[in-house]
């Protein structure tokens, strides 16, 4: 099994550490770099550049091709600010490798992981719409699914076209320990993951729209409150139905909302 490890990176300085981090579990790791600077000191470490407008969904997908080009059964992805140890990515790999109906499986911040504490199952992890941040997955549930699309909340839509191949997509729920922290490595305060904060808010809802309308049987996508941008209704019951039709078994998971498969 050949694992690959993928960074998009733009506009900032921090992806060579991590990129040193995935390395010692990833057989090689690919950074798709925009104008980032990358130090790292591995010796396993490719670094691929892009024009800096080449964009997120691009550079996610160019990470996904450079996998099945050379031959890769997994990839780890992992966003360039983050702070997390070797072993949370072990975590990450061996749900895969031990739970065949899972496309991928990602982690939660500590800030999340804190916010539902309640939230338990029967497994090392809990069902979920779509992985941000940090998350294992097949290679050939990524060529199923194709290419990444919307310019914003990609992870959610991503998650959702794998439910829709039946796919199943979770994220990892030990302890607190198995979790990623958030760091500052910004390069310039006026910007958002590389885009102007009011263009990147334009180009979330306009995001939104589509994933409420492509994935209609699978999520309601409404207004939110408070600080949240925007709330959202899942159809469990015929996004687990879909995972059981496809494998012709499930995968006797039970957790404290009432979920099963």
């Amino acid at each position: 099994m050949r694992i690959l490890g993928g960074i998009p990176s733009r506009l900032r300085h921090s992806s060579g550490k991590l990129a040193d981090i995935l390395a010692k579990v990833c057989d090689e790791v690919v950074i798709i770099s925009q104008k980032a600077t990358v130090e790292c000191k591995s010796s396993n470490i490719v670094v691929i550049e892009k024009d800096v407008n080449f964009g997120i969904c691009n550079a996610r997908t160019a990470i996904d091709e450079y996998a099945i080009a050379n031959g890769f059964d997994l990839i780890v992805e992992s966003d360039d600010d983050l702070s997390y140890k070797p072993d949370l990515v072990e975590s990450l790999v061996r749900e895969i490798v031990n739970n065949p109906t899972l496309g991928s499986c990602g982690a939660f911040s500590r800030m999340y992981f804190n916010w539902n504490k309640k939230e338990t199952s029967n497994k090392n992890f809990i069902l979920y719409a779509g992985n941000a941040c940090l998350w294992c997955a097949r290679v050939s549930a990524l060529q199923e699914v194709g290419r990444w699309n919307c310019e914003c909340a990609e992870d959610l839509d991503h998650g959702l076209k794998m439910w829709q191949k039946g796919l199943a997509v979770a994220s990892l729920k030990t302890t607190l320990s198995q979790t990623f922290s958030m760091v500052s490595c910004q390069t310039d305060t006026l910007l958002e993951g590389g885009y102007d904060r009011e263009d990147r808010e334009q180009r979330m809802w306009k995001s939104l729209d589509t994933i409420g309308e492509d994935h209609a049987n699978l999520v309601y996508i409404g207004a939110g409150n408070g600080n949240r941008r925007f709330s959202t209704r899942y159809n469990w019951s015929v996004m687990t139905q879909k995972v059981v039709d496809r494998f012709g078994y499930a995968l006797e998971y039970e957790d404290s909302k009432g979920r099963k498969l």
